[in-house]
């Protein structure tokens, strides 16, 4: 590397890297107010952890709220599941297990398997860089070092941070968008657990593994509009099946178990915890 002779000689390098890095963005149709980022999608995107205090993600958390790694995940496994009434319950002593009925989805979710590598910085370079744009001071090197050292120590906490960590303003953590290509998914980190697996001769970690598990959120607004059984929107009527409950039936019609207590009132149930078969009821609309 060729080493600029005075400040005014690495001016005019620095201005020449510009029109050369403005050529290639013409050249390759990316527009020079947002080159830096159109670059970055162009050459590989990134997997972005960003943290909101509200399902609906319209509302940043407080700093920091974002978290970026440019390794790729090494898996990205989904996982949904049904929950379903066992056999024996609510089946009379002596009679046979009845089949089992459902009862609620459970959240779908998502197990990020991520790397953290230690970047490698070229110390020699950038401690001449420095000394040629400094007259010849040198503050390059130590700075450096201490960045290469802490790099992965701090984007684990950093991920901790924005990912897991409690917010006191809303008196839980935040909510997640995770975005990676054409991969959106949003939900609230359930565990976090991080593996050094290679130091330098001081003890700083080089590299390290991240296993996050996050179980999907969903608004009343996105359930309502995935619902395909029937709309919350109308009023319906209904006969209960052997082994369902108001949960059950509210998770059924409604998206959520969480309308138990609506179906109640618009039936005058008093006592509900067992439903006998056949019992009629009617589904009310539900309000945003």
């Amino acid at each position: 590397m060729k080493i600029p002779r005075s400040l005014k000689e690495a001016e005019n390098k620095a201005k020449e890297f510009q029109e050369k890095a403005e050529k290639f963005l013409k050249e390759t149709g990316i527009q020079s107010v947002q080159g830096a980022k159109q670059v970055k999608q162009k050459l590989g995107v990134e997997i972005v952890i960003e943290s909101y205090k509200n399902a609906d993600c319209t509302q940043k958390s407080a700093k920091p709220n974002h978290w970026s790694n440019e390794y790729v995940p090494t898996s990205m496994p989904f996982k949904f599941g049904n929950k379903y009434t066992e056999p024996e319950d609510g089946a009379p002593i002596g009679i046979p297990a009845a089949e089992r009925k459902f009862k609620s989805s459970k959240a779908t979710s998502l197990t990020l398997s991520l790397e953290i590598i230690k970047p490698i910085f070229d110390l020699d370079s950038i401690e001449k860089d420095f000394k040629a744009i400094g007259g010849g001071k040198s503050f390059g090197e130590n700075s450096m070092k201490k960045l290469e050292e802490k790099y992965v120590k701090d984007k684990i906490k950093l991920l901790y941070d924005v990912a897991f960590a409690y917010d006191g303003t809303i008196h839980e953590p935040n909510y997640l968008e995770i975005t990676y290509g054409d991969i959106n998914f949003i939900g609230r980190c359930d565990d976090l657990s991080f593996t050094y697996k290679q130091f330098d001769r001081k003890g700083h970690p080089w590299q390290a593994t991240v296993s996050m598990s996050i179980s999907e959120e969903k608004t009343l607004k996105k359930l309502k509009r995935e619902l395909k059984i029937s709309s919350p929107d109308l009023t319906h009527h209904y006969s209960v099946q052997y082994g369902e409950t108001l949960t059950s039936i509210s998770n059924k019609f409604y998206g959520s178990p969480g309308f138990y207590l609506e179906l109640a009132r618009a039936n005058k149930l008093n006592g509900f915890r067992k439903l006998p078969p056949g019992t009629k009821l009617i589904i009310p609309p539900i309000k945003s």
